[in-house]
């Protein structure tokens, strides 16, 4: 006796239809209506995103501070003074003519 089953078998739970494939259990959920809401899920977060945005600019805007719209994301939300970049940008550097040393 073989326990396998027919290939026209495989796939299908106790409870589904022929055109219908789930992991046996009794309700299958068409692919459709899973990808709008995951869809829906999305829209709702990117308003939430653009709107968590909209609200720091015009924090800013009250403080004074100056906003154009060419600017990148990162620059607009950047922090800090062009000392303080500098710095940074030394360390950078630093970083690499030791890399380079530990290489050869």
């Amino acid at each position: 006796m073989s326990f396998l089953t027919p290939r026209s078998r495989l796939g299908r739970g106790p409870f589904t239809s022929p055109g219908e494939y789930s992991n046996h259990c009794a309700t299958a959920i068409p692919i459709s209506s899973l990808m709008e809401e995951k869809e829906k899920q999305e829209d709702k977060g990117t308003k939430e995103a653009e709107e968590e945005e909209e609200r720091l600019l015009k924090e800013r805007e009250k403080a004074g501070e100056d906003i154009t719209k060419g600017e990148n994301r990162r620059r607009r939300y950047k922090k800090g003074t062009k000392e303080e970049e500098k710095e940074k940008q030394q360390e950078k550097e630093k970083k690499k003519k030791r890399r380079r040393r530990r290489r050869y």
